[in-house]
């Protein structure tokens, strides 16, 4: 199979740097499947199952899976995008989990069979669990970008910024060395030699720096390498073109590249890893799997950072009410596309002092397409939004990370899409104004976003909400609004709110917004609203909201107003005084 002695090839898509929108594994996914997916797995039997019609030229294997079907693995976000787009015929496509890829490679490939890999998209964790569990199965690891023949990546500048090099937060210059100290404990409980850190939002977190170069998440790509003798070096990835000489204002005592890490590693004999984060690349025999202990510190904003959280919120707000005039007003005259919808959400964004870039790429989905939760628009699925528009998009601001959603009726909405609006927003006031004892779990709340859908027989195939860094990923952890998370919610940790309703081929609904953690005792806490947009009237079924709902909803409006005014124009606040007006 592409030139190599193997059966199959298995590819995972979460990259060398991990929760980062920089590695080619989104893109081989595609090229594999037909799948642009941020999450998925994929066992590829034969380059005749491939979706790019390229690569069934090269050499195939012949073995006995000529005919064998191929399978894709994803979530919930992305399983009736998977449905569209990738081959019945060629794929089967099931859920995204260990257990299910372990058993259907055990149904479909034989014992002694060789399965090929690219350890860069394997974390240690990974592909240990993978091997274990097929203990009769060859397992042989390849360059797969290399065969694929993907384009050489340019080497990168940087843009490097140093988050403390301001004078208003000269007192934060010593905050990275109380960081640092994180992993010299960890160091010493684990009698470590040095502890390897391989995310590089923790990298970030703890040295203060970001790559405003970087798209969606601007952070510099590399790991840290912290020793008991406390030398903290970075290594950087090799596509950079070259090192800043900014380097003397970090704590760093050394800057390399990552070609010198491997020889490096050999001086140590203990060094910790959390093999969850690690690429199965770096493997070394003198690995000691210990968990990142920067995330949940990392998770939990200082007063400074939540200051700063609140500014750039506040401007991202006043961006989307703009957005908001706009296509109201806009498409009463003028047919609107999803494409145009997804620039213009940017041009507003550009038009706020301290925005950078997006946090991710804007879904702006157009009636039926709002069903796929984790759709994008291009050139080739563009088009006209003709009753409503799931917009969810967020911004990187100097200093915080957005992430909302709304969803915009622009024609009379149906009195079934009125009813699961009003669900969802029901499920959503319900997880803003809880209040819940210091040790609560995401997993305990989750349901309290989607209890008035169960009502109806209904639910939703994603988690109810994520942590988001700052100025980092727009996705963080450890701790989620979900079943399966068992982390402690923290006075200072801040989480999407983010229930929604999903009809296959008809619509879809997600109102999503910031919340932060905080203290409402010394016992319990609660949330703060850390998003300012409007929801949708006209979409409300006034009937089904209680009294105390419909007097969150006046009291959020009131917000809205206070929170935004000052980044509107005159005409925009006026606007948008009109709009809260429409719940009468």
């Amino acid at each position: 199979m592409l030139g190599y002695n193997c059966d199959a090839i298995i590819h995972s898509n979460c990259g060398k740097y991990s929760s980062i929108y920089c590695d080619d594994a989104q893109g081989i996914l595609q090229l594999l499947t037909g799948l642009d997916a941020s999450a998925g797995f994929a066992v590829i039997c034969s380059e005749n199952h491939m979706h790019n019609t390229y690569y069934a030229t090269m050499e195939v294997n012949s073995g006995y899976i000529g005919a064998q079907k191929s399978a894709l693995f994803v979530d919930g976000r992305y399983e009736l995008a998977a449905k569209n787009c990738v081959s019945a015929e060629k794929f089967d496509i099931l859920s995204l989990n260990n257990a299910t890829i372990i058993s259907w490679i055990q149904k479909n490939l034989p014992q002694q069979c060789t399965i090929a890999y690219d350890p860069k998209f394997f974390s240690i964790n990974l592909i240990k669990s993978i091997c274990s569990k097929l203990p009769n199965h060859n397992f042989t690891p390849i360059d797969l970008g290399a065969k694929l023949s993907l384009p050489v990546a340019k080497k990168k500048k940087m843009l490097l910024h140093n988050i403390y090099d301001n004078g208003e937060r000269e007192s934060y210059k010593f905050e990275r060395y109380g960081r640092l100290e994180y992993i010299f404990a960890t160091l010493g409980q684990n009698k470590l030699d040095a502890y390897l850190l391989c995310n590089p939002c923790s990298v970030a977190w703890i040295l203060g720096i970001r790559d405003l170069s970087q798209a969606f998440t601007p952070v510099v790509l590399g790991y840290l390498l912290v020793t008991a003798a406390s030398d903290v070096i970075l290594y950087l990835d090799d596509n950079y073109e070259s090192i800043p000489d900014e380097w003397e204002s970090i704590a760093a005592t050394n800057v390399k590249y990552q070609i010198d890490l491997p020889s490096d590693l050999e001086r140590y004999s203990r060094v910790g890893v959390d093999e969850s984060e690690t690429a199965s690349h770096l493997m070394n025999k003198n690995f000691v799997p210990v968990k990142n202990p920067c995330q949940l510190p990392q998770s939990i904003k200082n007063v400074h950072e939540v200051e700063q959280i609140r500014i750039s919120s506040r401007k991202d707000s006043a961006a989307i009410i703009n957005f908001l005039k706009w296509i109201h007003e806009t498409s009463a005259d003028h047919p609107l596309t999803e494409m145009q919808a997804s620039e213009q959400m940017l041009a507003f964004r550009k038009m706020q002092n301290g925005f950078i870039g997006e946090s991710f790429r804007c879904i702006a989905a157009a009636d039926d397409n709002a069903a796929i939760i984790h759709y994008t628009p291009s050139k080739k699925t563009d088009r006209v939004i003709k009753n409503m528009l799931l917009l969810d998009s967020g911004g990187q601001y100097m200093y915080g990370t957005t992430d909302i959603t709304r969803t915009i009726a622009l024609a009379n909405p149906t009195e079934e899409q009125q009813l699961f609006y009003t669900l969802v927003l029901k499920g959503h006031i319900a997880l803003a104004t809880a209040k819940f004892p210091v040790g609560t779990t995401g997993a305990q709340l989750d349901i309290l976003a989607r209890q008035f859908l169960h009502h109806y027989c209904a639910d939703y195939n994603h988690a109810t909400g994520h942590g988001i860094g700052y100025m980092l990923s727009v996705h963080e952890g450890p701790a989620a609004m979900a079943d399966n998370s068992n982390v402690s919610l923290a006075a200072g940790m801040l989480f999407s709110n983010e229930p929604g309703y999903y009809r296959a081929n008809e619509f879809g609904i997600r109102l999503e917004d910031m919340m932060l953690v905080r203290g409402e005792n010394d016992n319990f806490l609660a949330f703060e609203m850390m998003s300012w947009v409007p929801f949708d009237w006209k979409l409300i079924n006034k009937t089904l909201l209680t009294d105390d709902e419909f007097t969150w909803m006046l009291a959020y409006q009131d917000e809205i107003l206070d929170q935004t005014r000052p980044h509107l124009s005159l005409d925009v606040a006026a606007w948008l005084q009109h709009f809260l007006g429409n719940e009468s």
